[in-house]
């Protein structure tokens, strides 16, 4: 109950924008059970990004919980290294991001209807993706570029998937 009351002020210190606050109470809570079993590690990469912190981001996500692939963190990744510039990075990253959860761009888009979308969260689904654009959120708004030029990437990936399905 401790760590889900902890959980509870975190995400509500993101909600009001206060990202410091978020990012200082998450990494607290780190601190106290670093096997996360709350995936606050999640929150905090989206509280990174969204306080324009892509190093720390990266830290986290790449050298403290390395072994995460799950959605968020891939986005993520796909976010902060563009974010530095980093564009064989990034595109490496929308890759792997695109892998772990295709649906989070198609929902971005209106391509899928989020309304009409199973909250149902199995990895890879479309529930899961309304979780990953919950998570991020505020870092997609923060990182509008690189929501934009990965949402190109994903139109082309799907422009040429359409032509070999016609030929």
């Amino acid at each position: 109950p401790y760590m889900r009351a902890r959980q509870a002020l975190m995400v509500a210190l993101g909600a009001s924008k206060d990202f410091e606050g978020a990012i200082a109470e998450g990494e607290s809570m780190l601190d106290l059970c670093p096997q996360d079993h709350l995936s606050v590690r999640d929150y905090l990469a989206g509280y990174y990004l969204a306080a324009n912190k892509p190093e720390d981001a990266l830290e986290l996500m790449d050298e403290r919980y390395g072994a995460d692939d799950g959605p968020v963190f891939q986005y993520g990744r796909m976010m902060a290294h563009h974010s530095l510039g980093h564009s064989d990075k990034a595109s490496e990253a929308l890759e792997a991001a695109l892998d772990s959860n295709p649906f989070v761009f198609p929902i971005l888009l209106g391509v899928l209807n989020a309304e009409e979308i199973s909250e149902e969260g199995s990895p890879g689904s479309p529930g899961q993706a309304l979780c990953v654009i919950g998570i991020l959120y505020d870092a997609m708004l923060r990182h509008e570029s690189a929501m934009e030029w990965a949402a190109s990437q994903w139109v082309g990936r799907m422009r040429a998937h359409q032509q070999e399905e016609d030929e």
